[in-house]
């Protein structure tokens, strides 16, 4: 109740400091926000995220569910990914995924460790016909189309669809996009070859960044 009363205190701040006149009207204040960050990350063909240790999943109403997590001793780099893949007809969970990729790989197969949803995870094979697929894999395969971003650093390159959002898992559930540290959800709007990354955050966190400092202080010294 207080996060939610403060909330309320700094969005009256922020429209008495507002020169135009606000017409009054009935809304819910959602919990979270999505934030383009396009001083850092706008059309673009690749971005770093720095991390060790990334996990992958879905927005959930105003949470995060994970479906698994990759790790990597440096930086991953994010790509666009658009077009037709080969993918293995068969689920299974990430660390399954990331292990059948390195298996697969070793047959000379441009392979991708898939995310799909939930925590369901396949293999995505790029360039290939569906018999070399299915040979690799010892399972049926078909011809799919994608498109979302393609992660590289850890220990087999993952596909991550469009509508799909990334957390660091290391320091306070923060990353870095493009050596600029950020709180929340990541995720990217991916557009041909480019793609602009957006930051989702918990709105509270979101007004105490763009709300002019003297209206916090004095919401500060109020509560």
């Amino acid at each position: 109740m207080k996060g939610k009363k403060k909330i309320a205190s700094i969005l009256a701040c922020a429209m008495l400091l507002s020169a135009a006149p606000v017409e009054a009207m009935a809304y819910t204040v959602p919990d979270t926000v999505r934030v383009g960050l396009e001083s850092v990350c706008k059309n673009v063909a690749s971005a770093s995220i720095g991390v060790w240790e990334l996990q992958i999943g879905m927005q959930k109403g105003d949470g995060f569910q994970r479906g698994g997590v990759i790790t990597s001793s440096g930086l991953f780099t994010a790509r666009p990914a658009v077009g037709d893949y080969i993918a293995v007809d068969k689920t299974m969970d990430c660390a399954d995924a990331l292990d059948m990729a390195k298996d697969m790989k070793k047959s000379g197969l441009d392979t991708y460790a898939a995310y799909l949803s939930g925590g369901e995870w396949t293999v995505y094979v790029k360039d290939a016909s569906v018999s070399a697929v299915e040979a690799a894999a010892d399972e049926n395969a078909s011809r799919v189309s994608f498109e979302g971003v393609a992660i590289t650093g850890g220990e087999a390159p993952v596909l991550v669809p469009e509508n799909a959002v990334m957390m660091g898992g290391n320091v306070a559930d923060t990353f870095k996009l493009n050596s600029m540290p950020y709180r929340g959800m990541l995720t990217f709007s991916v557009n041909g070859s480019s793609m602009t990354g957006v930051n989702i955050i918990g709105l509270e966190e979101y007004l105490y960044g763009v709300v002019p400092s003297k209206c916090r202080k004095a919401m500060t010294q109020k509560h």
